[in-house]
């Protein structure tokens, strides 16, 4: 499925994962990646599934708007995709696996890894402790506040984490020729995990949401 406004083009395969953003010329995907990963748990045991791992995906579409379901054993995920002048994302669910869904990283991608320090124009804005402006990867990794290590229950410290070290809600990359904004609108002010993850020449932009759902809930609405 192919949809296209005047600010970018975009692209999602028969899982509805993100194969292709573009805009100016320009992909903002440059790795397949599934369009969302989830983790289950019941105490200490726990699991992670993508949206690839789904037994059944059915797919609907209504002009700009993509409505996704995915069945797995005993569990429903439902996510709604509008591509507007800005793409906007929402889910729900539906558990009866009697453990709950702690986090849910929504709507990946990989951006190119072409910061200014690799030779590109590339850079990256954070809103980490004062505000956060990111022109080479590796020293962001070199430094423990700054590295990316996977927000997860128990703590091990400082991590990335809004509303915490994170002070507001957004992602962003920039370059001499366009750029991407990724926020959530959550008034709530919902914990999240809100990072650039680098892996190999890419950096996956993570959102992970945690519902804040108590174990014996069986479904949840972001809307």
């Amino acid at each position: 499925m192919i949809f296209e406004t005047t600010k970018y083009t975009a692209q999602l395969d028969e899982k509805g994962a993100i194969v292709s953003l573009v805009s100016k010329g320009k992909q903002f995907a440059k790795r397949r990646l599934p369009l969302f990963v989830f983790q289950l748990r019941k105490g200490a045991d726990i699991e992670k599934i993508t949206s690839d791992d789904a037994k059944n995906i059915e797919i609907f579409k209504d002009n700009d708007t993509v409505k996704i379901k995915y069945e797995f054993d005993d569990l429903v995920f439902y996510i709604t995709l509008l591509f507007g002048e800005r793409i906007e994302s929402t889910f729900s669910f539906e558990n009866h696996t009697h453990k709950y869904v702690e986090w849910v990283d929504l709507c990946q991608f990989a951006i190119p890894n072409d910061l200014v320090a690799n030779g590109g124009s590339g850079r990256l804005v954070m809103d980490i402790n004062e505000g956060l402006l990111l022109e080479d990867i590796k020293l962001k990794e070199q430094f423990y506040p700054y590295k990316y290590r996977a927000l997860n229950y128990p703590s091990e410290g400082l991590y990335s984490m809004f509303p915490a070290v994170i002070q507001s809600q957004f992602l962003s990359y920039y370059d001499n020729v366009s750029g991407v904004y990724v926020a959530a609108e959550d008034s709530e002010r919902a914990v999240k995990g809100i990072d650039f993850e680098p892996m190999d020449d890419v950096l996956r932009v993570q959102f992970r949401l945690f519902p804040g759902i108590v174990p014996e809930q069986t479904s949840f609405d972001l809307n």
